[in-house]
């Protein structure tokens, strides 16, 4: 049961693409940053998803908030670069 609560966190690479979004909008820091505000946006997201459900986080839970973090991270920055902005 954890692992899909686990696993149900990687689909929030969208909302974690938002929070990088509007954290663009309130802080102007060098563009090397913005991956690694991600990765801290991504691990606080999946562990308050593990509070939530159930009740206490795992190291596991923070390792897979650091991987939504890097992939939220890598598929902002590759799809910035296809459209060419």
């Amino acid at each position: 049961m954890e692992t899909e609560f686990q696993l149900a966190g990687l689909a929030a690479v969208p909302i974690v693409i938002g929070f990088l979004e509007a954290a663009k909008g309130m802080f102007k820091p060098d563009k090397r940053f913005w991956p690694a505000i991600g990765v801290v946006i991504g691990v606080i997201w999946n562990l308050l998803v593990a509070v939530a459900t159930t009740g206490s986080p795992t190291l596991l839970d923070g390792l897979v908030g650091a991987v939504l973090g890097l992939a939220a991270s890598g598929l902002y920055s590759g799809a910035k670069a296809t459209i060419g902005k």
